[in-house]
């Protein structure tokens, strides 16, 4: 998932298509049903985005606690919501904890806010050693950074895969190569799943890291053996990963990027890499000319993997381009399908 964000903005709003009471707060390419007359324009306001869990004076405050209107068994977690037609991503907070900052702050201290982590089944956990490459990698949704690709940029379009993010590959802190197989939050903590370890047998990253052991091998010694590693990343897919199963009968690994001695590889050559390494790659899409209409022409269907429905997108710059200023850093952005959002039985494990 990627980072909280709680920009403080001045409210600005739309119509909303099918309801006279309500309206829409534009933040970006986010839009979020407010009641008319609840704020108004040019109004410091806080945009509270999905998947931040509030504290229960703040629940209180904004008026969400009786009836319970957040969603989780505490009530507490913001969700997507559809209103009149229309999804609402979020919630608009005017109240006096954001006094003291000023347009453009992250409000999530003040408004005691945190991130919703998703449940880890068991065979996401297991036994870990400290020590590895530190890589720090999420993708932001395109309405938090809305005018980041330009009309005519050269992208790659792939299909965003409900599974779990898997790291796996090779690097060195002395004369013999040691194994990487992690999920994202390990490694950007630095951890690494033992992939010697009985008692790992079961675990997802390690039994992905075995079964492409070699190739991932040969590819490190292709990109030249850096010491720093290389790490092909991906997401594992299939039956008891997610709800969305792929029509596959077994967990596989299929491969979104790689990353080689501290930088990220073009797709081209990620698509190389993972040959080498014997592995799939996410499908693509769309390469070519970037146009916003993509996202709408994209984002929902059918998978191209499988017969169900698709998560919805990953769109990078290609080749890879960085973004420090903005805060985005290399320039990847998703779209998630609202079919996707809503569907029922939905599971979101790390």
């Amino acid at each position: 998932m990627s980072d909280l964000r709680v920009p403080v903005i001045r409210y600005e709003s739309e119509p909303h298509p099918n309801a006279d009471a309500l309206e829409l707060a534009v933040v970006g390419g986010w839009r979020v049903c407010c009641r008319i007359g609840d704020f108004t324009e040019g109004q410091k306001v806080a945009h509270i985005p999905e998947q931040s869990v509030l504290p229960a004076d703040l629940i209180e405050e904004m008026g969400l606690a009786d009836p319970p209107r957040l969603a989780g068994s505490a009530h507490n977690r913001v969700k997507a919501i559809r209103l009149r037609g229309v999804v609402s991503q979020g919630l608009i907070y005017a109240g006096p904890r954001i006094d003291g900052l000023e347009v453009g702050d992250d409000a999530e201290e003040a408004l005691g806010l945190t991130k919703w982590e998703p449940p880890i089944p068991v065979s996401m956990t297991g036994l870990l050693d400290r020590g590895g490459p530190k890589i720090s990698f999420d993708v932001e949704d395109v309405k938090s950074f809305p005018d980041m690709l330009a009309a005519g940029e050269a992208v790659v379009v792939t299909e965003k895969l409900h599974g779990t993010c898997c790291c796996i590959g090779w690097w060195s802190r002395g004369p013999d190569p040691e194994p990487v197989a992690a999920s994202k939050g390990r490694i950007n903590q630095g951890l690494r799943f033992r992939v010697d370890a009985p008692e790992n047998d079961k675990n997802v990253y390690v039994r992905a890291f075995r079964e492409h052991a070699e190739g991932l091998r040969a590819a490190w010694e292709a990109a030249g053996s850096p010491p720093e590693g290389f790490v092909m990343f991906g997401e594992i897919v299939g039956p008891r990963i997610q709800d969305l199963k792929y029509d596959l009968s077994r967990p596989e690994f299929r491969a979104f990027g790689a990353w080689s001695a501290g930088h990220w590889l073009d797709w081209d050559e990620t698509v190389a890499a993972a040959e080498t390494a014997g592995a799939a790659t996410v499908p693509v899409l769309t390469r070519g000319e970037w146009s916003d209409s993509l996202i709408d022409e994209l984002t929902s269907g059918q998978s191209a993997a499988a017969s169900h429905l698709r998560e919805g997108i990953v769109i990078q710059a290609d080749p890879v381009r960085y973004d420090w200023d903005s805060g985005l850093g290399r320039v990847i952005v998703k779209s998630v399908s609202p079919k996707y959002l809503f569907r029922k039985g939905g599971t979101e494990h790390n």
